[in-house]
């Protein structure tokens, strides 16, 4: 990981802690069936501090880009629900970002704009659980992390996820598909994840 690794501890407690903390908010409520956007937004900004090719890929500023289908009410409550959530973050991974919620018109057409605008996190909304293979196939060889609104994009081909295991948050990677976008968090921070396999 970059940085001094005296740092590590401090930060890594802070990752866990929010995931402990969010346990009560989480199974505090019976009728959750997934992780609210505000909590995947506050997850995101964390575990960004430990995936060394962020700050590459970012620049001074990372853009994310949060995928929709347009015409699909529940896909556009979720993109809308993120896009709230992380303009009430300040920094991810210790980066200032940009927020743009981009309507999805195919899979080369994401992954030109994903490569010519250096997005360094795509976000896909619900409802584009069948554009899921294409964009996986178009972003071969891209770096950018790819996560979606559900746990289950995880394995198709998106990079993360947040699902809720007996009440709790949890992270899922799909650790092949970060090493083929070029994501590559910390040995330390993979331990609280679960890994798709």
């Amino acid at each position: 990981m970059n940085g001094n690794p005296s740092t590590w501890c401090p930060r890594l407690a802070g990752l866990t802690l929010v995931l402990t903390s969010l346990c009560g908010v989480v199974s505090g409520s019976a009728q959750v069936s997934a992780i609210p956007a505000s909590l995947q937004a506050e997850l995101l900004a964390k575990l960004e501090t430990y995936d060394r090719s962020y700050a590459s890929r970012s620049g001074k500023t990372a853009r994310v880009f949060i995928v929709v289908r347009s015409g699909s009410a529940k896909s556009e409550l979720s993109a809308n629900e993120m896009k709230s959530a992380l303009s009430r973050i300040d920094r991810i991974g210790g980066l200032v970002h940009e927020d743009v919620v981009i309507p999805y018109a195919g899979a080369a057409a994401l992954a030109e704009r994903i490569r010519s605008e250096r997005a360094a996190i795509v976000y896909l909304a619900a409802d584009l659980d069948d554009a899921i293979a294409p964009i996986v196939a178009a972003l071969s060889g891209a770096s950018v992390l790819t996560l979606g609104a559900a746990a289950s994009y995880v394995a198709r081909g998106m990079v993360l996820g947040f699902e809720l295991e007996s009440g709790r948050p949890r992270i899922v990677i799909n650790l092949e598909q970060a090493k083929r976008q070029n994501v590559d968090f910390s040995s330390n921070v993979l331990r609280l994840m679960r890994v798709h396999r």
